[in-house]
């Protein structure tokens, strides 16, 4: 079995209640947030916590333009916006709220046309799928907290006991603070000799977000 092909059985469940999660997790996983535009990701900067395994393939959603986004949003904002959210069909605080929208202004339209109008539900649906996605590749990314034999111990459901790396100890959670430690402190020094280091508080309000004045600090 390979190791990308476990997603699901993370962790050694409780006998007592399967429902609980033990705190022996000895696997993660995660893909790049921007696909494989770069070649490279931040976490390439993480080993041996984070190694590299091969690459994903998905559907990515695509946004229309702010012409077509408005004509949509300014019909059905005043039918389905909530008082609460500033008018907003989602609630504004989660990242990511444009995009949310937009996928509940579709989930609007798709419902409404599967019961008024089958035939323009199936035209409607033929079209974001043919027409309102791509594909998209993204670098795929696992730690195994320094255990050697994970896909093994996951597949006998924890028969087969673990076997720790020659590095086990890198992964103890001091060994983290410390690594980390070292990375901050490099960063803070290169963004305080550059001046580039900010102090201001960054306040994100649904105005700000909707007008675009959004300088997220990274």
């Amino acid at each position: 079995m390979k190791i990308e092909k476990i997603s699901i059985d993370l962790v050694k469940p409780n006998p007592k209640n399967p429902r609980t999660i033990k705190d022996d997790t000895v696997f993660m996983e995660t893909t790049s947030l921007y696909g494989d535009i770069k070649g490279v990701s931040q976490y390439d900067g993480l080993k041996p916590f984070m190694k590299y395994g091969s690459m994903t393939e998905s559907d990515l959603f695509l946004f229309p333009n702010d012409e077509v986004f408005m004509s949509i949003r300014n019909v059905l904002r005043p039918l389905y916006g909530k008082p609460e959210w500033g008018g907003s069909m989602v609630d504004p605080g989660p990242s990511g709220p444009k995009m949310r929208e937009f996928n509940k202004m579709i989930s609007i339209l798709k419902n409404h046309l599967k019961v008024q109008n089958p035939v323009k539900f199936k035209e409607f649906s033929d079209f974001t799928k043919s027409h309102m996605k791509a594909k998209t590749k993204k670098r795929y990314y696992y730690g195994n907290y320094g255990y050697d034999n994970v896909a093994e111990y996951i597949s006998s459901d924890g028969q087969v006991p673990l076997v720790k790396r020659d590095n086990w100890d890198r992964y103890h959670l001091s060994h983290m603070i410390d690594w980390w430690k070292n990375k901050a402190q490099g960063r803070y020094e290169k963004l305080k000799e550059e001046n580039r280091l900010r102090n201001d508080l960054e306040i994100y309000t649904l105005e700000r977000i909707e007008s675009g004045n959004v300088d997220m600090v990274r």
